[in-house]
């Protein structure tokens, strides 16, 4: 037996889509807000920002994302 296509099968496929949109645009906005805190610290406060993020037990991949610094700048931080 086959089923017929409900009325709103179309538009829930095009919520959905526009749903994952919004909440990429969302976080990418997110990362640019966080990035810009973090280039507008003087040196010393984002040492202290890694080593919050590192509390909050963000991974240090997840840290340079965050930061959009490389490895080796972020482990330099926390090493402080």
């Amino acid at each position: 037996m086959s089923r017929n296509p409900e009325p709103f099968d179309g538009y829930i496929g095009k919520i959905k889509k526009e749903i994952v949109d919004s909440i990429d645009k969302i976080a990418e906005r997110q990362t640019r807000i966080h990035r810009a805190n973090f280039e507008s610290m003087p040196q010393p406060q984002r040492a202290s920002y890694c080593q919050a993020l590192r509390n909050q037990n963000f991974t240090h991949k997840e840290i340079e994302e965050i930061c959009g610094k490389s490895q080796s700048t972020v482990n330099r931080l926390l090493n402080k």
